[in-house]
């Protein structure tokens, strides 16, 4: 059985001095030399550049409170862009970026928390974001099953809807039961959250099942399209793609049975 613990939360002062930082008006950052400044990574991945939406990646220099302080502040050490977009397979409206920090050093002053203290407080918000994850593993599924429900309805082959044909029908119906289970799973695994509930094994559960899901009904989607499904044109063809990415990202599908065997106590 799964255990259950309450769920941490940052320190009131941590909250406090990023909200204070994030009000006030940044002054010019002067680093002061001594042992007492640290290095900056050389080099990492970050989702929602070079437009600085989102970044994904945790870096160790600094930890958000918000995701608008988070940016402004990697910015202000960032050395270069190497890349200013990185071609995908999928997720194409979500622009990416290789940021090079080389011989960044930040100023204990500017520092949030304690030293190597950032990892810790942002794996507290890893099972929110892979329950989010198997939320939106859950509506990309439902897109890409009402869009071969529909095909199935209106593609007419042999003088009949290939709906009318058993193989189509079973292959809606595997989709159809897919999309539950992955969808009580997930349903189940936010009530625990809501509560208050601090279940990171039962979301890596959620996001294993929602991830393999997804997969398997864009991939059956694209199939019952036929040729169709393989063209730009369809919307399941997007979906095919987009959906390869989330049993890799947000930790991937091994570090969730890693997770997973940890809470079961094995």
């Amino acid at each position: 059985m799964t255990t259950t613990t309450t769920a941490p939360s940052l320190p009131a002062d941590l909250t406090a001095a990023a909200a204070a930082v994030e009000r006030a008006e940044r002054p010019p950052i002067t680093p002061r030399p001594g042992p007492r400044e640290f290095d900056g990574v050389p080099k990492h991945w970050f989702a929602g550049l070079p437009v600085p939406t989102q970044i994904s990646n945790g870096v160790n220099l600094l930890f958000p409170a918000g995701e608008r302080f988070f940016v402004r502040s990697v910015y202000h050490y960032l050395d270069r862009i190497d890349d200013p977009k990185l071609k995908k397979t999928g997720w194409w409206a979500s622009d990416t970026a290789e940021l090079a920090f080389d011989g960044c050093r930040v100023p204990v002053a500017n520092r949030i928390g304690p030293e190597h203290g950032a990892f810790p407080m942002i794996t507290a918000n890893f099972a929110n974001e892979r329950l989010m994850l198997a939320g939106q593993c859950v509506a990309i599924a439902e897109l890409a099953y009402r869009e071969a429900r529909r095909y199935a309805k209106e593609r007419i082959a042999f003088g009949k809807p290939i709906a009318g044909f058993q193989v189509i029908r079973h292959k809606l119906a595997d989709m159809a039961t897919l999309l539950a289970a992955a969808r009580a799973l997930t349903g189940e695994a936010a009530a625990r959250v809501i509560r208050g509930e601090f279940a990171p094994g039962l979301c890596a559960m959620a996001k294993n099942a929602a991830t393999d899901m997804v997969v398997a009904v864009c991939d059956a989607a694209v199939q019952s399209f036929g040729g169709a499904g393989y063209m730009r044109e369809t919307t399941v063809e997007r979906l095919y793609r987009d959906a390869r990415l989330y049993p890799i990202g947000g930790g991937t599908r091994e570090i969730m049975n890693e997770i997973i065997s940890k809470t079961e106590g094995y």
